[in-house]
């Protein structure tokens, strides 16, 4: 039975100046609940996730340096299941991005060496996004798909619109989200956001997504 909040390491740290001083306190209780019920039937991204992520970082999903580089330079790039995070690592430091954040719940980072514009943390998705402030970043998820997130049944329903919400949420005024094999993407929307179906120069891939946020 969960007894008291407790507020991770990162969020007290706060290395990157992303994560809000105080969470709605009336809420964590059920977003810890959909986290810990989510954590036992989420046991891996499928095989899937390394070419996305190999796509993204070598820029076959818009074939657009320009786009990534106006769009990402000088923020906070958060990816969620970041999985092995190398290639995104090339990917954000290659188009300036600022602090590059890889969060997964399945990966031990301990062992990789993380410079000043890089955090890996090891942390359910919804319960990290939790604690991030409102319009603090850029998103990318790769291939978290329905084998991923619709495997819960009610549980994995509900985490799935909350994720979602969530991403909305934390995304940057004129921000994006964006990945490739990550339907759930395309619920943002639904909540403003403006769907590219041309990023740059360039026509998005039929299994991507890119979304813009407005400014107000």
């Amino acid at each position: 039975m969960i007894t008291s909040y407790r507020r991770p390491a990162y969020a007290k740290e706060d290395p990157g100046g992303i994560f809000r001083k105080e969470v709605p306190m009336l809420d964590w209780m059920n977003f810890d609940f959909l986290s810990t019920e989510m954590s036992k039937m989420w046991h891996g991204q499928p095989p899937g996730a390394v070419l996305a992520r190999y796509a993204i970082s070598q820029n076959l999903y818009l074939g657009s340096d320009s786009f990534f580089s106006k769009n990402l330079r000088d923020s906070v790039l958060l990816d969620l299941g970041a999985g092995d995070p190398e290639a995104m690592i090339g990917f954000a430091r290659c188009h300036g991005v600022k602090t590059y954040c890889g969060v997964d719940s399945t990966r031990d980072y301990s062992g990789i060496k993380q410079g000043s514009d890089t955090l890996l943390i090891k942390d359910d998705l919804l319960w990290f996004l939790f604690h991030v402030g409102d319009s603090r970043v850029n998103v990318c998820m790769n291939a978290i798909d329905e084998c991923v997130l619709r495997t819960g049944g009610i549980y994995g329903q509900a985490y799935e619109i909350k994720l979602i919400n969530e991403i909305a949420r934390v995304t940057m005024a004129g921000g994006i989200a964006f990945g490739l094999m990550s339907p759930s993407l395309h619920g943002l929307a639904e909540l403003g956001f403006t769907k590219l179906e041309v990023a740059g120069d360039v026509q998005v891939s039929e299994f991507g997504a890119v979304y813009r946020k407005p400014l107000v």
